[in-house]
């Protein structure tokens, strides 16, 4: 027996040196040691209605997930999908609302038990009331975590259509963020960043999603979950380089690398702009081009593949004292050589009006912190008509605190030349790439020169072209800007005149029949006419 011992312990010896030799990093797999549990929880949409057999984004995230290395199980008590998706399990409930699923996720909760939760859900609150459900949706999320304190949440949005969800969206990220910062584990999925067709993504039923459209939803679903779902799994590899190789400069580059903070909301995040990033993008390759070295810095990552630096702090939905609450705990852990702020914009959605004090503290606030620090303060593109009040006063702030000897300088947004049926996205309220794009180039013009003086090169530098601007399109009749004049622009334009969405989700100018001014009961029946032929 112990010859046999000996013998077995030399044959191992000899694999085990042999695989050494020959170079096979086993160890070195890629798959994860812990199998993850999701719950996919939600209505049509996680079922996958619409999609054939597709199984909803189920059936592309899961190949997406395994080929990156993760061991999955979705669980739930509803099963469906194609032959391709070897698990089928999920709890998508078609036509549920959110009080629904609040009925019954205790009992799904505690029945499977799962590490991590997709939840999609509230669509159908809207389309079956014509209200938008935050406070179910908030005391949902509040529930889960209540019956599973350790849980990991994902929460997303809808895609663009139909139209009315666009409201919800906007409110979304607030909740979510809301309850991370009073702890939870949970993480907002942000499924309107889809490059949405909506002649191709659609499907026959003209609500849901195509398989095409599905994938795309998958896409993103991998794209906001992947990083955390492998460190839940033990695998800490990022799917990023958090450290991109600094971009080489040119012949006129400087030896400097400038630390860039850029502060805000939507808008510095990118919400509206697809992929793009917000001006980040664009921004970053001016920047570099004209012989900088930039590092963009922040705890927030996003961006296209195109920009090498996705770090920022920009946070859907947050007012001035959200930013305010984490401005020092972000300059302490990044210490910027400067900071980008755009920020102000939901204070006035919000309720709160126009928070020129709180914009002034805050300024003092990163001072007070960093007190070499180079500041650049902006206003907002002039959409919606409101934020004129917000724009009219920043100025005067940022000359107060420059007279007071502060590196502060302010950037004009509202430079912009703005068309609002090009430059903003689907949702009429954030830019679009286009959009972007311009406010890119205003905030190159506005901090060049300050950026190159502070690298160490004082040579002006051109202002970059402007970006051309198209007449805009006046489709009367054409209530959603899809290019046609349908019943459908009828059925929307009869919602916003009894109130039940709001006016700023159409194209004003095509809804005004009569071009008075306003859009009312008088545009409706004209609208009527038209789409019979009467006019």
């Amino acid at each position: 027996m112990n010859k046999f011992r000996n013998l077995t312990a030399k044959v191992l010896t000899v694999i085990l040196v042999s695989i050494l030799v020959m170079g096979i990093t086993i160890l070195e797999s890629p798959a994860a040691s812990k199998t993850i549990k999701i719950m996919p929880v939600g209505d049509s949409c996680t079922a996958g209605m619409g999609g054939g057999e597709m199984g909803s984004y189920r059936t592309v995230l899961y190949k997406l997930l395994t080929e990156a290395g993760l061991s999955i199980d979705f669980v739930g008590s509803q099963k469906g999908g194609p032959n391709s998706l070897p698990d089928k399990d999920h709890e998508g409930h078609s036509g549920w609302t959110i009080p629904q699923i609040a009925s019954n996720i205790n009992g799904w909760l505690n029945t499977y038990n799962p590490d991590v939760v997709f939840l999609w859900i509230g669509g159908n609150d809207i389309l079956q009331t014509g209200n938008i459900n935050a406070t179910g949706l908030s005391n949902l999320i509040d529930q889960i975590f209540t019956v599973k304190p350790n849980i990991t949440l994902f929460v997303s949005d809808y895609y663009p259509w139909p139209e009315m969800v666009t409201q919800y969206n906007a409110v979304i990220p607030g909740i979510v963020q809301q309850k991370a910062n009073a702890g939870k584990n949970v993480h907002f999925v942000k499924l309107s960043d889809i490059q949405f067709d909506r002649n191709s993504d659609i499907s026959y039923d003209g609500l849901h999603l195509s398989e095409g459209g599905y994938t795309k939803i998958a896409n993103l679903w991998y794209k906001y979950t992947i990083d955390i779902l492998k460190s839940l799994a033990g695998d800490v590899t990022p799917t990023y380089n958090p450290n991109p190789t600094p971009t080489p400069t040119n012949s006129q580059g400087t030896s400097k690398t400038i630390k860039i903070m850029p502060v805000g909301d939507s808008c510095t995040e990118g919400m509206g702009g697809g992929e793009m990033g917000s001006y980040r993008t664009v921004l970053y390759r001016l920047l570099t081009e004209a012989g900088l070295s930039i590092d963009f810095v922040g705890s927030q990552r996003s961006g296209p593949n195109s920009l090498p630096d996705k770090d920022h702090e920009g946070h859907s939905g947050w007012t001035i004292p959200q930013v305010a609450s984490n401005i020092n705990g972000w300059l302490n852990t990044h210490n910027p050589d400067v900071v980008f702020l755009w920020i102000g914009g939901n204070d006035m959605f919000f309720g709160g009006g126009v928070n020129a004090k709180g914009l002034s503290d805050l300024i003092d606030q990163i001072f007070a912190v960093k007190p070499n620090i180079t500041l650049f303060v902006a206003d907002y593109y002039p959409w919606p008509e409101m934020v004129t009040q917000y724009n009219a006063v920043i100025p005067g702030i940022v000359q107060q605190k420059a007279n007071a000897g502060k590196k502060v300088y302010f950037v004009k947004l509202s430079d912009i030349q703005f068309n609002r049926y090009t430059d903003l996205s689907g949702d009429n309220l954030h830019l679009s790439e286009t959009g972007y794009t311009k406010i890119a180039n205003l905030w190159y013009q506005y901090t060049i020169d300050v950026l190159k003086s502070l690298a160490g090169n004082v040579s002006p530098t051109p202002s970059p072209s402007p970006t051309p601007t198209s007449s805009p399109l006046v489709l009367k009749g054409d209530v959603n800007s899809d290019g046609s004049v349908d019943s459908l622009d009828c059925s929307i334009l009869k919602r916003v005149i009894l109130r039940k969405i709001s006016i700023n989700t159409i194209n004003f100018e095509n809804a005004d029949m009569n071009s008075d001014g306003s859009v009312d009961s008088l545009d409706c029946s004209l609208l009527i006419r038209k789409i019979l032929r009467k006019l």
